[in-house]
């Protein structure tokens, strides 16, 4: 299971390095060796240089078209060791998210279930009463001395539109959140998106209507800084 956690996670990585390019049909080329590794090569497209994916003994590794290597192995059940050109990271797995732990700094991802809230979620940011939570996550990390926080947290209620409105711009300012720009939009449309700030911290409460449900999503930051 964790080799397959970390073909994925590098297969990711694959995606990204191509999404600045051309949207073209490339057939990669595929060599499975008689020890079991597999090699995969994607051709270059655009002159950007091609990629090469391989799965040998239990280590994933991408070189990408600058030669940027990456490699995944298995440590144990709950960790893998991710090394990119020598330097080495530690991986985490747990019930509810990943800790990685690199020589520029931390990263912590939490996610729960539908019905809770990760434990990072801000106690002074208030659901909606009676809403159905759908989606909750959270990413802090320490990275080069640049300490950086999110928090969000997606959920649905039946009831009206205007009643969700009217909640949140009652209930932030009281709990000590400032008002800050406001999106411009017809009253008619059912689109809100509401901004805050309190202590460093930035909230952006977004509101849409569809049929006989209105979805929240609260994001909560560090402060961005001009």
């Amino acid at each position: 299971m964790i080799r397959a956690v970390a073909l994925l996670g590098l297969i990711a990585l694959l995606g990204l390095s191509f999404a600045g390019c051309k949207q073209e049909s490339v057939a990669p080329e595929v060599s499975i060796q008689k020890d079991g590794a597999v090699s995969v090569t994607v051709p270059d497209t655009d002159g950007g240089g091609s990629v090469q994916l391989d799965v040998a003994e239990g280590v994933v590794s991408v070189t990408g078209p600058d030669g940027t290597k990456t490699e995944v192995a298995q440590d144990d059940q709950s960790h893998l060791k991710m090394t990119v050109d020598g330097e080495e990271t530690t991986v985490e797995l747990k019930d509810n998210g990943v800790v990685m732990t690199g020589p520029h700094g931390d990263m912590k991802l939490e996610a729960q279930e539908e019905g809770e809230l990760v434990d990072s979620f801000p106690k002074e940011v208030p659901v909606y009463p009676g809403a159905t939570i759908t989606t909750s996550m959270s990413m802090t990390k320490d990275v080069d001395a640049v300490p950086q926080d999110f928090a969000v947290a997606s959920f649905d209620t039946t009831d009206p539109f205007a009643n969700v409105e009217a909640y949140y711009k009652e209930e932030l300012p009281k709990l000590g959140w400032e008002a800050g720009a406001k999106t411009s939009q017809p009253e008619s449309i059912p689109f809100r998106m509401l901004n805050y700030k309190k202590d460093g911290r930035e909230l952006t409460v977004t509101m849409t209507a569809r049929d006989n449900t209105v979805s929240v999503s609260i994001a909560v930051s560090a402060e961005t800084k001009p």
